[in-house]
Order: C-alpha cells, then structure tokens, then sequence
C-alpha cells in the first residue's frame, strides 16, 4: 500500500513539475502577445502612435536576444508608406426614415466600411426589398448574405448585417459602398422599411516612412540566407474599438521572437544567414515587405522565406503559388511538421496574399504558416484575447521551425518559376497587380533617389505621379563618416575625438523635427539644427593599432533613472564603481559579457548610455556593407573603460553640451 502510494504521489508531482515547465517555456511566448495588445499599442496600425511603440518593442527584442543589424548600425530600415491618417478619414452616413425622423450613425459602433474612398458623396432611398422594382436607384439593406450577388449587382450600394464589424484597410476598392452594420442599426432601419441615406466619405493619401525591423544571425556562406518573418502592424482602432490582432498578428511576431531566441542559443554553426524580420505595413498592403524585397534582390544566390501569419491551433496551411515556389521545399516542411504533430495541408492556388507574396513576386521562394480556418477570426474586435491562443502549439511551431531551419542548413532549394503566360493567359486582377507592383517599385526609386538630394538638415515637398500626389521628403536617420559634416550642423556639441586608443570615425543621429504644416512643392527648406534635436546619438570608435576593434557609444532620451523593464532571458548582473551604478548584460552565464549601461540626468533629462567594445563584423553584399559587434568586452576591463578612461565624465560633457 505504501509503495502504491508513493508512485501515486511521484505521478501527481511529475505531472505538475511538467504543467510547470510547460508554463516556463511558454511565459515569453504570453509576454509578447500582451506587449503587442496592449492599449497603449492600440491595433498598430503603420503611421500611428501605436505602430511606433510595436516596432520600438521589436527593436528592443532584437537587441535583447544580441541579432546583429542587418544594415549599417541599426536593426531599423526605412521605407516610403502610403498611409491614409485615420484622424484625417470621413465616412459620415445619416438616415432619414420616412417619417422624417433622422439618425446619425455612428462608425464603428453602428456601421463600418468595407473599403473607404477617397472622394465619395451620395444621397439616395433605400429598400429592404431585394424585388423592388427600382432597386437600381437605392441602396438594399440585407439581413444576412443571401441575396448578396443580386443586390450588389443591381442596386447603388449594400447594407448588410455582420456579427461584428471586420476592418480592413482598402481605399476605392470598389466603385459602390459595401457597408457592414449591426443587428439594432438593421432594426432601426426596418421599422421604416424605406427612406433616405445620405453618405460622405474622404480620405486624403500621404507618404510616411515607417520601418521594417531586421536583424541577422550570420552564416559562414553569406551567399544563402533563410528569411524568417511575421508582420508587426494590425489595422488599428475605429472610434473608441481597438483592433488588438492578437492572432493577426502578434502570434506571429510571438514564434517569431522565440525562434530567434533559440537560433542564438544554438551551440552549433550554421551555413546560411539566418534573417530574422518583422515587417511592417502588410495589411496596408504588404508594403513594407515590398521594399525589402526589393532592395535584397540579387544579394544572395539562394533564399527562401518562412512567414509567419495568423496562427492560434493547429491545423495549419502551408500558403504560397504553385508557379513560383519550390516544390522540395513545401514537401519538406509539410513531412517535417507532421512528423512534429502538426497536421498540415497545402494551399498553392496563390489566393492568400501574405508578406511572403513579395518573395514570390521577386522570384524568391516564400510560404506562410498560418492556421486553418482562421479568416473568420481575424480582423474582428473580438480578436482581442489570449485565452484563444494555445500557447502549447505556439510552442511547438517555434521549436519545430527551428528545428527545421537547422536539418536543412545545407540544402539549397532552387527558385522554381513557371511562366505563367505559357500555362494560362493572365487575368486582368492579374495584370493589374503586376502594373501596380511595377508602379512601387518606381515610387521607390523617385524616393530614394529624391532623399539623396537632400543635406542632412533639407527637406521638401514634391508631387508624384500624374495624379500629383504630395510626398513629404525628410531624413528619418543620418549617418556623419565626416566629422566636420557633424560639427558644421552642431557646432556646440563636445564629444572626445580619442578615447585610450580609439578615434572617433562615425557619428549616427535620429531625425530632426521638421514643420510641414505649410509647404510650396519643390521648394527645398532647411531646419535650424538645435542640440535639443538629438534625442539619439552614435559614436563609433576605431581602434588605432586594428582597425577591425570598435568601441561604441549611444546615447538616447530615457524616461526616468529607473531600471528599464527587461523580458528578455538575458542576464543582468549590477555593479558600483564611484557611486555609480552599472548594468552588464549577459546573454548567458558562459558566455561573454555583451555590453554595459547606466543612467545619467543632465538638465532635468534622463538619458541612458550603451556601451560596447569587441571586433568589428561587416560582411559586404553587393556593395552593401552590414556590421555587427563580436564582444570582447569583461568585467575586468568595464572597471578599466570606466576608471581608467573617465568614460562617465566624457559622456557627461557631451551631454552637458546638449
């Protein structure tokens, strides 16, 4: 009897100690979804307040886990976004009952478009008759989809009743209005059964630049690289009801993460370059993959693209086009996920469009992972909650990724592109996707070519295009390798032209703040540059006796001298030297210590100030150079940097010259 009670207790124990660990594994996975649904992120919708906190949570994510940039010196690359200012974006619809009697509806609360216009204003009756005899003069209110076909076809506009109103963000779309409302709108309306609906919809398009946020585990071919990625934005809120995305697509972003995590804690080698991705503005339209794309065409010999999108439970969807992806490669990855658990069907009809879509655009191989059924899940309000998502399969999906990424480093699965005009003619959507991509890619180079023109401290406005739409051109970054450059903009600004042995050789700054509310097009405007500009700073230190050792220094605006969160698994261990204290971040206890920080209040700011020290790693791709950091740096010489080099006071004068 005792025996069989001990091994009933053992059991019991066992089964928690697992339920624990499980829980363990999967707290980074939780940490990340609530980050990215947070209120404050409000659906992170690309050009917003909410966008920004998304790509800022990244790009700290990617420093935590020690990704190399992927580009020059920050895992930040920039790129023109058509955005469409939702403080900007009218759609007014009022109604008036046959009785007379008006009512105002509200956006997002009793209605919401299925797709906005830029210019649109109608007054006309509405029916709820799908039979009317003059349904081709009004609109036709619907209680469910039925008679959907026939009313879009043969009436002015449709209102139809949805659960929940699902938000997207196409703009003229259509050359009617599909307005999506809810029950009691629909019941309001069908006490009159006819009446009058007045609508007016305006949306004004402008350039941004947002970011997409890359990192790199290099390989040792850097002629091969494996792209994992997952979009970061969502569509934002309307009114007072957030879009969180937590499926779409903070689950991906989440996989994302904790694949990286594990590539880095990986004790082997790895051949390709690994590239780890979130990119931005794919549901304005995939544009932010566009530009990457784009601009690494033709910079490795063999890539191929694992995207992330929309995952809660298993199954899932293999997703991409059978005329231009590598059929090895769909093959292998859907035995590997099923030898995994993960039961998985393959869709290469090419309807899906995901970041992936750019890939294939640009004849590389891309797929997206995605789960089953999940269309009706997403875009929604109610996709809000993490008590959706089994975190146990997001679990599985990162670790069998990674998995698969590391068995199958050393194939190359070649590019298989069928001309498609050979199999079948194109369709006219076809076609006018193909112009429209054609049409981006000359947008990026007007752009590209439109910034260079421009001194560090110009900006201008111009117009685009035959329809002469106004974009705004201005450094969102700036890179001095003249120091002289620096110092004819910031004249006051001290900095130590020679730390030890280390020369100063390269100085990086954030943006400036532009005035744009009044602008005359082509006219190039200068800012006044102010020390009060430089929320950020860079300084690159060159060693004199090895050009290849680098001493770096940042320095950005903090919000207070308290310890920043950390989520990461990194380890931070606090030291005191001269009543100050000092964080060394370490990406494991055997492992070597990665940089150091501490905090500093000059003139009622709060800055903190990175420092980090080791060999320069810059691998050139097409003229391209991208560098890293390998750390040399030890505890022993931190105290040295800081005694010996009077490291804080050199800061400190830098600041004090702010």
């Amino acid at each position: 009897m005792r025996k069989l009670l001990f091994i009933m207790f053992f059991c019991i124990f066992m089964s928690g100690c697992d339920a624990e660990e499980e829980k363990a594994e999967n707290q980074d996975l939780k940490e990340t979804l609530e980050n990215l649904t947070s209120k404050e992120m409000s659906g992170r919708l690309t050009g917003t307040k909410g966008n920004e906190l998304a790509v800022d949570f990244v790009e700290n994510s990617f420093k935590e886990l020690g990704l190399e940039t992927f580009q020059q010196d920050s895992f930040l690359i920039e790129y023109p976004h058509k955005f469409h200012d939702p403080n900007k974006l009218k759609f007014d619809i009022n109604i008036t009952l046959d009785d007379g009697k008006t009512i105002e509806l509200e956006r997002g609360k009793d209605f919401l478009e299925s797709s906005g216009f830029t210019d649109y204003t109608i007054k006309s009756p509405y029916t709820l008759d799908i039979n009317d005899s003059k349904l081709e003069e009004a609109f036709i209110v619907l209680e469910d989809d039925s008679d959907f076909q026939k009313a879009f076809e043969e009436s002015k506009g449709v209102l139809i009743v949805k659960k929940e109103l699902s938000r997207t963000l196409g703009m003229d779309n259509f050359d009617k209005p599909i307005i999506q409302i809810t029950k009691e709108t629909y019941n309001k309306l069908k006490k009159s059964k006819k009446g009058q609906i007045e609508i007016a919809s305006s949306a004004q398009e402008e350039t941004i630049q947002a970011y997409n946020v890359v990192g790199k585990i290099p390989g040792k071919d850097s002629k091969k690289a494996i792209v994992l990625s997952a979009h970061l934005d969502h569509v934002g809120q309307v009114n007072n009801t957030i879009y969180s995305g937590t499926i779409d697509n903070a689950t991906g972003v989440s996989v994302l993460l904790n694949i990286a995590r594990q590539l880095i804690d990986y004790q082997g080698s790895l051949e390709n370059d690994i590239i780890i991705v979130a990119f931005n503005g794919e549901d304005s339209g995939l544009q932010g993959s566009y530009f990457f794309t784009d601009s690494i065409k033709g910079k490795y010999e063999h890539i191929y693209n694992i995207n992330l999108d929309s995952l809660f439970d298993g199954p899932v969807d293999l997703v991409s086009t059978e005329t231009e992806v590598s059929q090895e490669l769909i093959q292998d990855l859907q035995v590997f996920l099923e030898d995994n658990g993960i039961k998985t069907n393959i869709d290469l009809s090419g309807t899906i469009m995901s970041d992936h879509s750019s890939f294939l655009h640009h004849h590389m191989n891309g797929l997206s992972i995605g789960s089953q059924n999940v269309m009706k899940k997403i875009h929604l309000p109610s996709d809000n909650t993490i008590k959706d998502i089994n975190l146990s399969f997001l679990k599985n999906i990162s670790d069998t990724l990674m998995k698969f990424v590391i068995k199958h480093d050393n194939n190359v699965y070649k590019h298989e592109h069928i001309n498609e005009h050979e199999q079948y003619e194109l369709t006219a959507e076809d076609e006018k996707l193909s112009e429209e991509f054609q049409e981006f890619q000359e947008f990026q180079e007007y752009f590209t070519k439109g910034l260079e023109e421009l001194k560090y401290n110009e900006y201008k406005l111009a117009e685009y295009g035959e329809e002469k739409k106004l974009i705004i051109f201005e450094h969102l970054s700036y890179t001095f390798e003249n120091l002289n450059e620096f110092k004819s903009y910031y004249p006051g600004v001290k900095f130590s032209p020679i730390i030890d042995n280390y020369s100063l050789k390269r100085i990086w700054t954030n943006k400036l703040n532009v005035d744009t509310s009044q602008f005359e097009v082509n006219k190039v405007y200068t800012k006044e540059t102010s020390p009060k500009d430089l929320g950020f700073l860079g300084l690159k230190y060159y060693s004199e006796q090895d050009s290849e050792q680098v001493l770096e220094i940042t320095i950005s605006i903090s919000k207070n001298l308290a310890r920043d969160d950390d989520n990461s698994e990194n380890i931070i261990k606090e030291i005191k030297i001269n009543e100050q204290l000092f964080e060394l971040n370490f990406k494991s206890e055997s492992e070597p210590l990665r940089f150091f920080s501490y905090k500093q209040e000059v003139n009622n700011e709060f800055y903190t100030v990175t420092i980090a020290k080791g060999k320069e790693v810059v691998i050139e791709i097409d003229g391209a150079s991208y560098a890293g950091i390998k750390s040399t740096l030890s505890e022993k010489e931190v105290e040295n940097i800081i005694q010996n080099n009077n490291i804080v006071e050199i800061v400190a004068e830098t600041l004090n010259s702010f």
